[in-house]
């Protein structure tokens, strides 16, 4: 249906009944999503041992990969029916005091060409921060908004699961347990250099991705390796900067599920305004 509705709009003076029924059709599924969204937000919030559902996590960013597919499409619409021109781009940049365009741009080559799953990638192209956001258009904050609460779900779920490893060092060196795979995921904390949306009134923010790595480093050898005078207080330490990490992600990735929510009931409210008003 997006793609019809990028279609009907680049010819909507021909048919516009097309284009009015795409639009509806669009807006329909957009509410849709949204309650969607609404539900799994809180299936994910915390239990009394301060965890949450990682299969849950999953599917959340199983659903959030797989509707993204179809934004560029959208967004190709909604420059022709809610056009933005070039002066007020220019209004836009001298607010933000740097080239926002160019950044929404570069997000949506993401989406369109690669995939924004790719931390690396996404740490590349993610410059847009919690001030910037609010010059957006509501279509243009998803390309905020969605990844970012992908990659911290994503985080979270990960640090978590680190985290349930055997509690203590002697613990770690008796349990038979498989403790997770580090190396090949340890990438995926790229995301973490990314401006983060504010969290209430609170900025939140991570202690940097090499610090980041070099804890989990720590945390996946020193269970296995031999003994150090100082093992105990560099491997706890490592899980105390593990745990504010996987709390920090966690709670980004709360902040903007709802905003996805908002900003897409926002969009939809928009969508049945031009529907009415043809």
């Amino acid at each position: 249906d997006v793609k019809t509705l990028a279609h009907a709009s680049a010819n909507k003076a021909k048919d516009r009944g097309a284009y009015k029924e795409a639009l509806s059709k669009v807006h329909d599924q957009l509410d849709t999503g949204s309650n969607h969204l609404a539900e799994a937000r809180k299936k994910l919030r915390k239990d009394s041992h301060g965890s949450f559902s990682q299969k849950q996590a999953l599917e959340v960013m199983e659903n959030l990969r797989r509707s993204s597919a179809a934004l560029p499409y959208l967004i190709e619409a909604m420059k022709v029916i809610q056009p933005k021109r070039d002066d007020a781009w220019r209004i836009t940049n001298a607010m933000t005091k740097k080239n926002t365009r160019s950044h929404v741009d570069f997000l949506i080559t993401l989406f369109k060409k690669k995939d924004f799953t790719d931390a690396n990638d996404y740490a590349a192209a993610a410059k847009i921060d919690a001030n910037d956001y609010y010059d957006l258009r509501a279509f243009e904050k998803l390309l905020v908004v969605i990844p970012q609460t992908y990659h911290m779900l994503r985080i979270a779920s990960f640090l978590q699961e680190v985290l349930q490893r055997p509690r203590s060092l002697s613990e770690a060196r008796t349990s038979e347990s498989k403790h997770p795979a580090i190396g090949d995921r340890k990438y995926w904390l790229a995301a973490t250099a990314v401006p983060l949306m504010s969290v209430g009134m609170v900025k939140p923010h991570f202690e940097g991705v090499e610090a980041l790595q070099n804890a989990l480093h720590e945390v996946e050898q020193l269970p296995n390796a031999p003994p150090k005078a100082n093992e105990g207080y560099q491997y706890y330490k490592a899980l105390q900067s593990l745990r504010e990490a996987k709390s920090t992600s966690y709670d980004v990735a709360q902040t903007t599920l709802g905003w996805i929510t908002s900003v897409t009931k926002e969009f939809s409210g928009q969508l049945r305004r031009h529907a009415h008003n043809g």
